[in-house]
């Protein structure tokens, strides 16, 4: 999957299966809220480009994602990254205040985005849009957690991630009738790299607000009884 377009990737699953869902958002009882088709994954991934594009982001530009685990998260990132926008994501609930700055400084963030800034009902329409044509750009700057010293950003190139990816989906023999659901919280590299390995599959992936010792089969039983892996 080297040189990959990933809008173009997305767009042929919209068109191959538009009505197979791709992201489920449950509450912390498990409880389904949302659905997301590969259609509407087309169609919600070029409407936040073009809310990426109004908030005047050029390709290069890193974003921080002060985000909880949820559908707009993924969505967020996937589109980034296929306009050559950075993502940066940072620990809402860990980091101090002056890791905050310190990792915003370091990226050289241009945006913090938060829950309440981006959501899927109040995206704009979508407008044309310059897609990467492949995967060679930097896409992902993934701090460590800094016990030693000050945490190190790991510069990631969309590359990086798809062949990552592509080795968990072979390793794992995810498939299209596969589930994931994500409860390590999305600035882990393990989450995001098996988020994008399930996408590659063409299968469907369940997000929770966070993970429970005393919720978590009663999540996992109501997104799904079968899953590919839990990470």
């Amino acid at each position: 999957m080297s040189k990959m377009n990933l809008h173009k990737y997305i767009t042929a699953l919209a068109l191959k299966r538009p009505k197979d869902t791709v992201l489920v958002e449950a509450d912390e009882q498990g409880k389904v809220r949302r659905e997301i088709t590969y259609s509407q994954l087309k169609d919600s991934i070029e409407r936040v480009g073009t809310w990426l594009k109004k908030q005047e982001l050029n390709e290069g530009d890193a974003i921080a994602l002060a985000m909880p685990n949820s559908v707009e998260t993924l969505l967020l990132s996937w589109t980034a990254w296929s306009m050559g926008i950075i993502t940066v994501p940072l620990d809402v609930k860990g980091d101090t205040k002056a890791v905050h700055d310190y990792k915003l400084q370091a990226a050289k963030v241009k945006l913090v985005v938060t829950k309440d800034v981006l959501s899927l009902d109040n995206l704009p329409n979508a407008e044309e849009q310059d897609w990467k044509q492949d995967d060679t750009h930097h896409a992902l700057t993934l701090f460590t957690s800094g016990t030693t010293a000050k945490p190190k950003g790991a510069v990631l190139s969309l590359a990086n991630l798809v062949a990552n990816a592509q080795d968990i989906k072979d390793w794992f023999k995810i498939t299209a009738l596969d589930r994931f659901m994500v409860v390590l919280p999305l600035h882990h590299i393990n989450s995001t790299s098996f988020c994008m390995a399930t996408l590659l599959a063409g299968a469907s992936i369940a997000v929770v607000p966070k993970y429970s010792n005393s919720l978590f089969w009663k999540q996992a039983a109501s997104v799904q009884a079968t899953f590919t892996s839990i990470v």
